[in-house]
């Protein structure tokens, strides 16, 4: 992790720390404990697919389910806003689907936590520069 090398450090203060810091551990819990419970909410509403269910007992499964993913994103919302790194650039780790060894540029961002967010100031810059080079 060289400061020097990242895509984005015109962002990055010279003080911020790389890789940043931040409370990944208590973060990854957290998304562990709700993949298995998604995992088991998905497990049910194909059992009940595959086993001819009535649709109304499939339509309250996935309702249920959908329910518990907004919580979820909600949770994932309410436990990064309270970081001490929310607003700062730097090099997070847990990016592209992978927990380790792969980094974010901000602590959230639609492109990580999805949720009620908008994109971080890295993405939006290079979303600017795809549209910009395809209409310029």
């Amino acid at each position: 992790m060289n400061p020097e090398e990242l895509k984005w450090k015109h962002f990055v203060n010279e003080d911020t720390d790389i890789p940043t810091p931040w409370e990944k551990e208590d973060y990854d819990k957290m998304d562990y404990k709700w993949q298995k419970k998604r995992k088991a909410l998905n497990s049910n509403i194909a059992e009940l697919k595959k086993y001819s269910a009535s649709t109304a007992a499939i339509i309250e499964a996935e309702e249920d389910y959908v329910k518990r993913d907004r919580e979820q994103a909600t949770n994932k919302d309410d436990y990064l806003t309270k970081s001490k790194y929310k607003n700062i650039v730097g090099a997070f780790e847990g990016a592209g689907y992978s927990a380790k060894d792969m980094y974010r540029p901000m602590l959230d961002c639609i492109m990580f936590s999805q949720g009620d967010k908008p994109f971080c100031k890295v993405c939006e810059e290079r979303i600017k520069k795809v549209i910009n080079y395809y209409t310029e």
